[in-house]
Formats: structure tokens, C-alpha cells, sequence
């Protein structure tokens, strides 16, 4: 049995949106105090500080739920995900593509249904899980070396 993890991309728009915010709370607040610009600028500046810890924690909380573990063996496939564990077998899958991207493998299942696992754009992990897949169900469907040695 292969077990893959796969981890979403990092937000890089949500960790720039955290430095700014960021930056313009501490801008706020040192110029509130060393300037005596007023009270008012000083909790603009911790105003700030309030989004980007807020914001830093959703980031943190979303790439730990969005993780994916998927589950290959000779039977079939899991998937346990953020919309919980989806399972099925080898012979359930009519096809298994891949976007364009590269970033996505899908599995097309008989009642049509479709199971999409998003990895990382060059991540090594969803290359082992496609590899992994494609070795399991060429297996289950008797393709492979085994069988074309076998006829020989």
C-alpha cells in the first residue's frame, strides 16, 4: 500500500497581504507615539496588527485542513480529504487524467462521479501518486510487463 500526502500551494497573496498589513501597523503606531500624531493613528496601527495575526492564522488553519491523504493499494483507492474520506475500487475508475497544468489528477469513476487530487505545481508527491495509481490499476486490469512477458 502507497500513502501520499499532498499539500495545497502556499497563499503566496495571503502571506503578502500579512507583511503589509504588517508593515502599515508598525508604521501606524510608531508614528502615532514618536510623531504625537494622536492616539487614533496608534490603534489604527494595532487595527492593522489585529488583521494580520487574523489573517496569519486563517492562512495557517486552511493549508493544515486542505491536506490530502491518499491511500493506494491493489483493491482500490482513499482519499481522505477536508470533504472526508472517499474510497473505491480499481474496478469502479473508467479513466484517470491529468490537467494540463500538471497540477491535478483526476479519477472518473462509473457513476460518473470524479474524484480531482490537487497537488503542488512541481511536486514530487502527486508525480509518486499518479505513478502509484497507474502501476494499481494497469495491475487490477492485467496490463503491465507481467502479462506481456506471459504471452510471449
Amino acid at each position: 500500500m502507497d500513502v501520499i500526502s499532498l499539500s495545497p500551494r502556499p497563499p503566496v497573496r495571503a502571506l503578502a497581504l500579512i507583511a503589509v498589513a504588517t508593515l502599515l501597523g508598525a508604521l501606524a503606531v510608531v508614528g502615532g507615539e514618536f510623531f504625537a500624531w494622536g492616539r487614533a493613528l496608534t490603534w489604527v496601527g494595532v487595527g492593522f496588527f489585529a488583521i494580520a495575526v487574523l489573517l496569519l492564522i486563517a492562512v495557517v488553519v486552511a493549508q493544515v485542513r486542505n491536506k490530502v491523504r491518499v491511500e493506494v493499494s491493489d483493491e482500490g483507492f482513499t482519499v481522505h480529504g477536508p470533504g472526508g474520506a472517499r474510497s473505491g475500487t480499481w474496478d469502479k475508475v473508467v479513466r484517470v487524467s491529468q490537467s494540463a497544468s500538471g497540477r491535478r489528477v483526476t479519477l472518473h469513476l462509473r457513476n460518473g462521479a470524479v474524484i480531482h487530487l490537487v497537488g503542488q505545481v512541481e511536486g514530487v508527491e502527486l508525480a509518486h501518486l499518479k505513478d502509484s495509481i497507474v502501476t494499481h490499476l494497469d495491475a487490477h486490469r492485467g496490463y503491465g510487463p507481467q502479462v506481456s512477458e506471459g504471452k510471449r
